[in-house]
């Protein structure tokens, strides 16, 4: 190096410094891909195994039930057919109890109920939706 002048001297470290700074970067980029692979799961390997996604459902009808003037609204085009085939007390206990979660104490004042009419009426109920979507090919 000392035949080189100081110009060249000095064009030389820069340039080393320069391939170290990519080196480096490049090193680091490839070390957070490979962390990133490791605790993230791509779309495509989620879609392979069957994992539930969201899906924008423009066109699907929301059922809306108004219970003790609180509208209550089911997505579900077979749960709000079912729910709409119980009577209206049933119907009642079961969209308080699971929508707006209360308790059965509660909903028994609320419909003037003893709580364990309330259990019973909510058991029954759960039995009887059951059996409906079953019937309509439901896996419950």
């Amino acid at each position: 190096m000392d035949n080189l002048s100081f110009e060249e001297q000095k064009m030389r470290s820069f340039d080393v410094f320069c391939k170290r700074v990519l080196k480096n970067e490049a090193r680091d980029y490839f070390r957070k891909q490979v962390r990133r692979r490791a605790r993230e799961t791509s779309l495509d390997e989620l879609e392979a195994v069957g994992a539930p996604g969201i899906c924008d459902c423009y066109f699907k009808k929301d059922h809306a039930f108004l219970v003790l003037d609180k509208a209550i609204v089911v997505s579900h085009d077979e749960l709000a057919h079912a729910l709409s085939n119980l009577s209206p007390t049933r119907q009642k206990i079961v969209l308080l109890s699971y929508f707006l979660d209360l308790p059965d104490r509660e909903i028994g004042e609320q419909l003037n109920m003893l709580r364990a009419t309330v259990q019973y009426q909510r058991s029954r109920s759960l039995k009887d939706l059951r059996k409906m979507l079953e019937e309509g090919g439901y896996d419950v």
